[in-house]
């Protein structure tokens, strides 16, 4: 199945504090991805 987005569809992202954490000398658990440099589009609020 193919499926297109045609419009300014609402996408979510929900970030964790995990930063917070490690800075505060608490471990994190579980799995995690790290993000460094990001630049979102011009349309991201």
């Amino acid at each position: 199945m193919r499926t297109y987005l045609s419009g300014m569809p609402e996408c979510k992202l929900g970030l964790n504090d995990r930063v917070l954490l490690e800075a505060q000398g608490r471990a994190t658990k579980g799995k995690a991805i790290d993000l460094e440099d990001i630049k979102f589009h011009q349309y991201v609020a």
